[in-house]
């Protein structure tokens, strides 16, 4: 027995020199060894599991090997670390996947050498600061992150602050260099004033792009739809009814268009952006009102000095976007339109303000809703359904966004099935057989000619031969009135697809993930609020606007590296919508009972109790009008960049 203990501590002994002589290596690798000030975009970006993996086997293998042991019992494959077989969940090309639910014992391992690293030396520390930064991004408290430091999991709370100021300055060193090398392919955009986003992907415009002097020539017909936009707008509802077909009914649609021997309609883009993940950098946020002129003024000139734009290349021949919304844009027009005859480098005429994507689709949707709105009484009327479906949220001004768009999808949705269905002549019990009998092809073309036809409303409300308008007792206002949501529902629809496929920014590199610049300007504003505390002082405040608002795109991508390489459940980054199936389904099934799109002889104007049905404005019918009166040309030009010069003149 004694000459057992002397050999096990003789074991002990070189195994333990052997350990020690490698954390020892370990804790000098470069690797491993991170000074808070290396911190940056990049380096966070970059981080990867794998790479810590790699170093230990090459410094530590011993360490690493009886580690290997001590967890499992037994020496793992080099590729697995898994716990037991029942981790492996599928394979893809011979590489088995662990289950997100199941430990990863290799992970845990590489952890506990971080760990003893960090023991041995707090610059040791690459693992514990790229966790005190995850938990920061996570909004953890400072005491919780000290809990953390003090297990060994983390830096403390005071690295982590300095972490972030190394973190800001290397952003905004970039940004700034950017302006200066690349000036080329460099945007600003400003949403809602105090905030800012740089995005690399786009242009700061050559001047020559925008001809304001060409505005003088403006007339009434450059504005009006041609036979070309026209026929996008058909090609994109065919594909768009097509998937919506597709979606509800797959059974019935599948393989029914090879069966007739007909391409299949899909929505097409005019143009498809290259899919790239888009670089964001975000600037510091401002304690000014952009309600105010002089502070309007202020935010433009502090953006400029922050960014360090060349002002001399910018002034002779570039011009910069700041997208925002129509009070932001009214604003800084206004603050230019002042500047005008104050010195070159004063006019602020280096700035093109143009609307936010997302603040006009807002627009839009408000003018949709505005329009079909109606009464509880009228078939097919929004009110109507946003009392059947319980949809309180839905108002007229678009406050909350999300549920007037998710619930303009459910009435889109289901008044297209309810018109197919017309067209059809089936109900949806019998779609699959109806469409082995009859080409569905030719029959959503003609539905698409009907809705699309610009002067198909206008001819069952005006008499042709007379020009004056028809009695409402002669007319289907409840088939006008449906014909004309769907054509604003399909043209919406068509919005929404264009924006998805190259809209300024898409901060996921994935297809389809193209997004407004001012909607993630939403983003941030979010994220940005999400760091303030209840408690904050003058001090903390200066800290958010300063440092942590350069840093927004970081936070993310410092989630999304950590969820990746633990390979954990992120539960999405996406707001979690019900699912619609059952509400277009009641809503579909009320438009086929009510025979919304059967034109009904002598007329339905009534419900019977006298209350005369409302007529839904013609929208294209009235917007033409009004352009080829050259009212709205005439207010344009008394308002453009080009006639600034003529004004009190």
């Amino acid at each position: 027995m004694a000459s057992g203990s002397k050999i096990c501590e003789n074991v002990l002994e070189v195994v333990g020199s052997a350990i020690s002589y490698e954390i020892s290596r370990l804790t000098q690798s470069k690797l491993m060894k991170k000074p808070m000030k290396s911190y940056t975009p990049e380096l966070i970006n970059n981080f990867s599991i794998d790479s810590l993996v790699e170093e230990m086997k090459r410094i530590a293998p011993i360490t690493l090997d009886i580690l290997r042991r001590a967890g499992a019992g037994t020496r793992l494959a080099e590729d697995s670390g898994l716990e037991t077989n029942e981790d492996i969940v599928g394979s893809s090309n011979g590489v088995p996947k662990i289950g997100r639910w199941k430990r990863n014992k290799n992970l845990i391992i590489t952890t506990a050498i971080c760990l003893i690293g960090y023991s041995r030396s707090k610059n040791c520390n690459f693992l514990q600061g790229m966790m005190g930064y995850f938990l920061l991004a996570g909004n953890v408290g400072k005491r919780q992150i000290e809990v953390c430091h003090k297990l060994g999991l983390s830096v403390s709370y005071e690295t982590v602050i300095t972490l972030m100021k190394y973190m800001s300055a290397a952003s905004m060193a970039t940004y700034q260099a950017r302006a200066q090398t690349e000036a080329s392919e460099f945007y600003c955009g400003i949403h809602v004033l105090p905030r800012a986003l740089l995005d690399k992907e786009l242009e700061l415009l050559p001047a020559a792009y925008i001809d304001r002097e060409a505005g003088r020539q403006l007339v009434a017909e450059d504005l009006a739809l041609g036979e070309d936009t026209l026929d996008y707008f058909k090609k994109s509802a065919l594909g768009h009814i097509t998937s919506v077909l597709e979606k509800y009914y797959p059974e019935a649609m599948r393989g029914i268009f090879s069966y007739w021997k007909e391409e299949k309609p899909k929505y097409q883009a005019l143009k498809e952006r290259k899919v790239m993940k888009t670089e964001i950098f975000t600037l510091p946020t401002m304690d000014l009102n952009e309600n105010r002129i002089p502070e309007v003024i202020k935010i433009l000139e502090t953006l400029a000095a922050e960014v360090k734009l060349p002002m001399d290349e910018v002034l002779a021949n570039r011009v910069v976007l700041v997208e925002g919304d129509w009070l932001t844009i009214r604003n800084v027009l206004i603050s230019m339109f002042q500047r005008q005859d104050d010195l070159l480098e004063n006019r602020l005429s280096w700035i093109e303000p143009t609307v936010g994507l997302f603040h006009l689709q807002m627009t839009i949707l408000k003018m949709i809703l505005r329009t079909h709105m109606g009464s509880t009484r009228e078939p097919g009327s929004l009110k109507r359904f946003i009392v059947l479906l319980g949809r309180n949220r839905v108002e007229e001004k678009v406050k909350d966004f999300r549920a007037c768009d998710q619930f303009m999808k459910v009435i889109t949705d289901a008044n297209i099935l309810s018109a197919c269905m017309e067209k059809f002549n089936c109900t949806a019990d019998f779609l699959k057989e109806r469409l082995r009998q009859v080409n569905p092809l030719p029959l959503m073309k003609e539905l698409v000619e009907d809705v699309f036809g610009m002067g198909t409303v206008a001819a069952l409300r005006v008499d042709p031969e007379t020009g004056s308008a028809r009695p409402k007792e002669q007319r289907d206002l409840v088939y006008e009135n449906s014909m004309l949501l769907l054509q604003h529902a399909l043209v919406y629809m068509d919005y929404i697809h264009a924006v998805r496929r190259g809209d300024p920014v898409n901060p996921s590199g994935r297809h389809g993930g193209w997004m407004p610049a001012d909607l993630f300007g939403e983003y941030v504003v979010r994220e940005n609020k999400d760091k303030i505390h209840p408690g904050a002082n003058a001090h903390t405040y200066d800290h958010l606007r300063e440092i942590v608002a350069r840093q927004v795109m970081s936070i993310r991508d410092v989630k999304h590296v950590m969820f990746n390489e633990c390979n954990a459940t992120n539960y999405g980054t996406h707001s979690q919508l019900m699912n619609i199936t059952r509400d277009v389904d009641y809503v579909r099934k009320i438009l086929c009972d009510e025979s919304m799109y059967t034109k009904v002889p002598g007329g339905r104007f009534d419900g019977g109790l006298g209350e005369v049905f409302s007529e839904v404005n013609d929208l294209y019918t009235l917007g033409v009008r009004k352009v080829l009166s050259g009212q709205a040309i005439e207010r344009y030009m008394t308002r453009a960049r080009c006639n600034w010069d003529q004004v009190g003149a």
